[in-house]
């Protein structure tokens, strides 16, 4: 604690101008050293501010099956899949079938009906 007090005056050249980590700044969590450091903050004025800011949660697409939501239309068909069963990807050597793409390019590298051919 005794470090932390002196890094703080350092940056600072006061003490008890710290905001922290864990919540309200109980005692508990200022005796453990649970505290940061809290420089001033200057306010952006509005203009500067974007207009849009997205959801970070915002998906557009839903499985018509279980409802799971995804942000690419593309992870929604590879999901689905899973629900139909629909396997459109076969391994050239032994025509095994993959829901995914990478699945069966990974699968021929390694596919045993391959190694018999040559």
């Amino acid at each position: 604690m005794a470090v932390f007090l002196h890094l703080q005056r350092a940056a600072f050249g006061a003490v008890g101008d710290f905001v922290p980590v864990g919540g309200q700044g109980d005692v508990a969590s200022r005796r453990m050293g649970a505290a940061a450091p809290c420089p001033p903050v200057a306010s952006a004025p509005m203009a500067d501010l974007p207009t849009f800011i997205p959801n970070p949660e915002w998906r557009p697409y839903s499985c018509r099956f279980c409802f799971k939501k995804f942000k690419r239309k593309d992870h929604l068909t590879d999901h689905e899949r899973l629900h139909t069963g629909e396997r459109p990807y076969h391994c050239q050597h032994c025509g095994r079938g993959f829901a995914q793409k990478s699945n069966c390019r990974n699968h021929a590298i390694r596919c045993p009906a391959a190694t018999n051919i040559l």
